[in-house]
């Protein structure tokens, strides 16, 4: 197996343990929040105001999570991209010089 592949199947685990960590972040996150909105229902607060505490939730940390998903896939496909250029680059000093 040549060093850029090698160096791709590493980017790929490494992309996926991202992936996995911000899944798991994202639960734990959701499960501290989810526990925040009983104990604020169990402190009477009105209907309105649990409604609102639980849309604030949502919307917090679906971007933010969303937003650290799509940047580990575009760093993902930059390095894909810069992996290419590399082994292309080898193709063709192997071309030019086969015996090197």
């Amino acid at each position: 197996m040549s060093n850029v592949r090698k160096i791709r199947v590493y980017k790929d685990m490494l992309q996926l343990m991202i992936e996995r960590g911000i899944n798991h972040t994202e639960t734990v996150h959701n499960t501290i929040a989810s526990f925040v909105y009983d104990v604020s229902h169990q402190a009477h607060l009105s209907e309105p105001e649990l409604i609102q505490l639980q849309k604030l939730k949502q919307k917090g940390s679906h971007r933010a999570y969303d937003f650290a998903r799509d940047l580990n896939r575009q760093f993902g496909q930059l390095a894909t991209e810069f992996l290419g250029v590399i082994e292309h680059r080898d193709n063709i000093n192997y071309l030019i010089n086969p015996n090197s």
